[in-house]
């Protein structure tokens, strides 16, 4: 059978049901439909720390391209004032995981993709305690984040599950499964040195 994500073009209706998500959820992020070259996409903005929409990224079934003149930066910058209050936050890969987080409850940030990582990014969670969660094929996105952020902790994804979306889609119960393992996250520099 053919699921939702695997048809040309995309819709946010057939990503929250393929994602488990509330429609709230990507609309409180402002995720609409749109059409890019007749195909069925949804247009994901980028806001910065002040909710000023400063990049959109489009999605369809096939993958994703920035807006034209846009630059890439890390998603949900628009909810940093609420992280700092918390004091911690996860680095997930992907706007979807970040929509995860959301509905859990749990402070993330999305990286859009993982050679995406750019320095500047640090001064962005300077203070908090950083938490990335490795996905089983970026390993090397460890160590791009570690060179910028010198107390990183990793969580590398258990096996079986790829990310939070994918513990969210199996009914797991996310807000309790980070909690576990944050309190069991790795130092980055160890686990780089164990490689």
């Amino acid at each position: 059978p053919v699921t939702p994500l695997q048809v040309v073009g995309l819709t946010t209706s057939a990503l929250a049901t393929a994602k488990r998500l509330s429609p709230a959820t990507l609309a409180a992020r402002g995720v609409r439909d749109v059409r890019r070259d007749g195909i069925p996409a949804i247009a994901i903005p980028y806001r910065d720390a002040d909710r000023n929409i400063v990049a959109i990224r489009f999605r369809d079934g096939s993958g994703f391209k920035w807006r034209s003149g846009d630059h890439v930066l890390l998603y949900g910058l628009e909810r940093l004032a609420e992280i700092r209050r918390g004091g911690w936050v996860l680095l997930v890969e992907g706007e979807s995981d970040s929509w995860t987080a959301d509905e859990h409850g749990i402070p993330a940030l999305g990286i859009p993709g993982k050679a995406t990582w750019q320095p500047k990014w640090a001064e962005c969670v300077a203070g908090l305690d950083v938490v990335l969660w490795q996905e089983p094929d970026a390993p090397d996105l460890v160590e791009r984040v570690a060179a910028n952020v010198s107390d990183l902790r990793v969580i590398v994804a258990p096996d079986g599950t790829k990310d939070i979306s994918d513990a969210h889609v199996a009914g797991m119960n996310v807000r309790t499964m980070i909690s576990t393992l944050r309190a069991s996250a790795v130092p980055a520099a160890e686990l780089i040195a164990a490689r």
